[in-house]
């Protein structure tokens, strides 16, 4: 399993969107990745291997559990 752990993020709200940008190291390499949600509240994700979104999500959750409803 991949170490993932968030460095930084900054969340945008439009509508009953979201964009979510930052920082996170998987496995001591960093990236930067934006998470965005659309209007059919389908969940993309730019930067980081979509099979490591779950992990992502969560990661994010737990540094802002109010995020919960837009990524559930």
């Amino acid at each position: 399993m991949n170490n993932l752990v968030i460095e930084n993020t900054r969340t945008f709200m439009e509508d009953s969107c979201i964009r979510i940008k930052g920082k996170v190291e998987i496995d001591n390499v960093k990236h930067k990745f934006v998470v965005e949600t659309d209007e059919g509240s389908l969940i993309h994700v730019d930067g980081v291997d979509t099979q490591l979104l779950p992990q992502l999500v969560k990661a994010i959750l737990e540094v802002d559990p109010d995020l919960d409803c837009f990524l559930e």
